[in-house]
């Protein structure tokens, strides 16, 4: 974009994080859901990332031993479907805010 990052700060928490680039002419980039939340306490505007089509992947990983145990299965998809739901409520909130 001919933009030229400047590091001017980094904090070791997204509490921390939000109280300085609140109180100073700072930028950040944080995960969405994190960025709404510390809005709502902070006097802080959101915006979209401007670069586009970035993806991260989460994974899971455990031993294959565990694999068809059904307490295994059950908290494996506890996991994935608490995280569709998360993902549903950012889009939600982000819809919202544009």
């Amino acid at each position: 974009l001919g933009k030229q990052l400047q590091i001017t700060a980094t904090t070791s928490t997204f509490h921390s994080l939000a109280k300085t680039i609140s109180e100073n002419q700072l930028l950040a980039t944080v995960p969405a859901l994190t960025a709404l939340d510390m809005a709502r306490h902070y006097p802080l505007n959101v915006y979209h990332h401007p670069l586009t089509g970035i993806k991260s992947t989460l994974m899971m990983a455990w031993h294959y031993r565990n694999d068809k145990k059904p307490e295994h299965e059950w908290f494996r998809t506890m996991v994935i479907d608490e995280l569709a739901t998360v993902q549903a409520h950012i889009k939600k909130l982000s819809d919202a805010s544009n």
